[in-house]
C-alpha cells in the first residue's frame, strides 16, 4: 500500500521545518487525531536534520553525536516508509512495517522527542556549540 507523504522543499531553512513540525504535532495532530500527520512530522524534521547536517560540514562544526543518531534515526524512520509494504493505524499510532515482519511504531510520545533532538541540535548549530 503506497501512500503519499508531502515531500518538504530541500531549501527550507531547518528552523522553519521544525516551526512546521511543530504547529502540526501540537495544533492539527491532537484535533484530527490522523497518525498519517505523524509522517508528515518526520517529513519536515528530516529535511531540517538533512539541512544541519549540511550546515555542520560547510561551517566546519562538529555535531554531537546524540544529535547525530537523533537525525539518523527520523532518516531511517522515513527510509522505511517508503519501502514500507504495509503501514496501519493502531489506536492513535502508526505502524510501519518492513518486508522482514519488522515494525516501527510511531506515537505522538516517540515524535515529540525526535522533534526535540532536532530543534537542541538546530540551536548548538546556530550558536556553534558542541554538546557532549
Amino acid at each position: 500500500m503506497m501512500s503519499h507523504t508531502p515531500r518538504p522543499m530541500a531549501s527550507v531553512e531547518p528552523s522553519r521545518s521544525v516551526a512546521l513540525a511543530d504547529q502540526i504535532l501540537t495544533q492539527t495532530y491532537p484535533l484530527v487525531q490522523d497518525p498519517k500527520l505523524l509522517l508528515s512530522v518526520c517529513a519536515q524534521l528530516d529535511a531540517a536534520g538533512q539541512t544541519i547536517l549540511a550546515q555542520a560540514r560547510t561551517r566546519g562544526v562538529p555535531l554531537a553525536i546524540e544529535h547525530t543518531m537523533n537525525i539518523a534515526t527520523i532518516h531511517a524512520i522515513m527510509q522505511q516508509h517508503k519501502d514500507s509494504p504495509l503501514e496501519f493505524r493502531r489506536k492513535e499510532n502508526l505502524v510501519i512495517c518492513a518486508a522482514d515482519l519488522r515494525y516501527t511504531l510511531l506515537t505522538q510520545e516517540s515524535v515529540k522527542k525526535l522533534l526535540g533532538g532536532i530543534r537542541l541540535a538546530l540551536h548548538d548549530l546556530d550558536n556553534g556549540r558542541i554538546t557532549a
